[in-house]
């Protein structure tokens, strides 16, 4: 008889790489001999980023800095940027690395953190952030009839059982490495008031736990089973039953938690990546902008 296959052991593979984000922190915090968030920052978004990238196909460029869209508008810096790569070139790269992306091909965007501090409010500058670039940064939505390739079915009646309101909508996640003297009392008004397509679609605490999105039984309090998870919040429906809730889930065990929770947060980005359908941006439109002219003189 034929020996059993081999199981993967991705539960390890993930433990592995939130291990080596964790191994940037402790060495940057004894390289520069303090304990300061601000001096093992940098460090420790290299780790991230470079973790992301590892994981992800080359369809997808991990950057940091802005996005700028077609009037010039240009968002706040950002730690990690998740652009398409093969059809839409970088607008301009600064000598300290920092990257501008065209509004039209960025994914995902997120902050990273060494560690949280519940005096410095990261969660709401970030919320501030992603309101600020939803409200002041423009690029035109992909409706849903849209397909890979610049196929769209709009006229020809057929639907796409489904799909969301349009293809292209923005992933925000943060992530902090260590959560220090986080509560989810810090975050509970913040949570309550501000609209879903607002908040993070994930925080991650990598040594603690997930706040997430998902359906709920209607009048559920305190621990309560997860139903599906709303990995994109801003189009939450209404269910029969269910509510739409923020919820902090703490996932695996204490010996496995940063690989689970980094586990959880990969596989939800990789997700929405799948699922989300860019139009390459209009370069012209972007030049139009930088280049002022009045008329030219005909050649012949």
């Amino acid at each position: 008889m034929s020996p059993k296959l081999s199981k993967l052991e991705l539960e390890q593979v993930m433990q592995s790489d939130a291990a080596e984000m964790v191994a940037a922190r402790k060495k940057a915090i004894l390289i520069h001999h303090t304990r300061d968030i601000d001096a093992a920052g940098d460090e420790v978004e290299k780790a991230v980023r470079r973790v992301i990238q590892r994981k992800l196909p080359t369809d997808y460029y991990i950057g940091h800095g802005h996005a700028v869209d077609s009037q010039l508008n240009t968002s706040p810096q950002f730690d990690i940027v998740i652009a398409e790569n093969s059809r839409s070139p970088i607008l301009f790269v600064t000598e300290n690395g920092t990257e501008y992306f065209p509004y039209e091909s960025v994914y995902a965007i997120g902050e990273i953190k060494s560690s949280y501090y519940k005096s410095k409010k990261y969660v709401h500058t970030f919320v501030d952030n992603v309101a600020r670039v939803k409200s002041e940064l423009q690029r035109e939505e992909v409706p849903p009839t849209y397909l890979p390739g610049g196929i769209n079915l709009s006229g020809s009646g057929v639907s796409l059982p489904g799909a969301p309101r349009y293809r292209n909508p923005l992933f925000f996640f943060m992530v902090f490495v260590d959560s220090n003297d986080f509560q989810i009392a810090d975050i509970e008004e913040l949570y309550s008031t501000m609209p879903d397509s607002e908040l993070p679609n994930i925080l991650c605490l990598l040594d603690r736990g997930v706040v997430l999105n998902a359906k709920v039984p209607a009048g559920a309090e305190g621990d309560t089973p997860l139903g599906i998870i709303n990995i994109r919040p801003e189009f939450n429906t209404e269910t029969a039953g269910e509510t739409n809730n923020w919820i902090f889930v703490p996932f695996g065990t204490l010996e496995n938690r940063i690989g689970a929770n980094f586990g959880f947060l990969y596989f939800v980005l990789t997700q929405h990546l799948g699922s989300c359908i860019l139009e390459p941006p209009n370069l012209l439109q972007y030049l139009n902008r930088m280049f002022k002219y009045d008329g030219g003189r005909l050649v012949t």
